[in-house]
């Protein structure tokens, strides 16, 4: 989902859930729409590569402020090819 389509003034209806994944030294966004059904990657404003935070507090502040995100986001690690414990 393009940050432009996200943005409050833009968006036809809200975020109803958000992941903030780490992969690969970096953090990404998934968000759950109202508007559409399934999740979805924050990719750029005017792209489709994927919009990518180098510390989780930048995307917590996008998604909180410009967003205008009320809920609780889960953060969490992807792991890839990790054997279990």
């Amino acid at each position: 989902m393009r940050d432009r389509f996200l943005v409050a003034p833009a968006r036809p209806g809200k975020i109803v859930s958000a992941r903030l994944v780490y992969k690969n030294g970096n953090y990404r966004l998934l968000v759950t729409l109202s508007w559409k059904q399934g999740e979805f990657t924050v990719t750029g404003y005017d792209n489709y590569e994927v919009r990518e935070w180098r510390t989780a507090d930048q995307a917590l502040k996008r998604l909180y402020d410009s967003y205008d995100f009320t809920g609780t986001a889960v953060v969490e690690r992807d792991r890839g090819d990790e054997p279990p414990p």
